[in-house]
């Protein structure tokens, strides 16, 4: 029993005595919006804003990176310096290769310039979900447009039909223009 007294107050002492010696700098971080959500096609591209704060009284450095989906996901920057209180915009963009649903965080990590020290980051993770549709969706999105058109030329003619019939011949009546739009003569040749 005193051994094992002993053994967790030697290492008790380490400990404290390894925490006073070395400082440790921790930087402040910020983002908004504080989730993204993005929707796209498949080999397309979608992008999203990220706006990064420094909310320390020193300057820092910040790594932006996705924990998932990484090679679907370009930071433009992936790295910035900001001064105490400086915030920058960081543009995200997707390029999907599969349909579905995903998820993923945004990790973005901030370190202090003093390379001398320990420097222990802090940082905040973003969610971002994403939505990638696939080529079916643009099919039924074109045929919906190819049905739309269709009946917007069906009912222009439609009018028109109807305006032709109604006050297209102003000496006859509409039932004389229905007729002759049901049944016309056959007009001969030589006449």
């Amino acid at each position: 029993m005193h051994k094992k007294i002993h053994s967790i107050a030697v290492i008790a002492a380490i400990s404290v005595i390894a925490v006073v010696a070395l400082p440790v700098f921790a930087i402040g971080v910020g983002v908004t919006p504080s989730a993204l959500e993005v929707s796209g096609r498949k080999g397309g591209a979608a992008e999203a804003l990220l706006m990064v704060t420094n909310t320390a009284q020193e300057a820092g450095m910040y790594r932006i990176s996705a924990d998932d989906y990484a090679a679907w996901m370009v930071f433009a920057p992936d790295e910035i310096r900001l001064e105490a209180g400086e915030s920058q915009k960081i543009r995200i963009r997707l390029l999907p290769q599969q349909e579905g649903i995903f998820g993923t965080t945004i990790s973005v990590v901030g370190y202090a310039l003093d390379k001398k020290s320990f420097n222990a980051g802090s940082g905040i993770k973003v969610p971002l979900r994403f939505t990638v549709t696939g080529l079916e969706a643009d099919r039924l999105l074109f045929w919906r447009n190819v049905i739309i058109d269709i009946l917007i030329v069906l009912m222009v003619g439609g009018a028109g039909l109807f305006w032709w019939l109604w006050y297209g011949k102003r000496h006859r009546s509409f039932t004389e223009n229905m007729g002759r739009f049901l049944h016309p003569k056959k007009r001969q040749w030589w006449k």
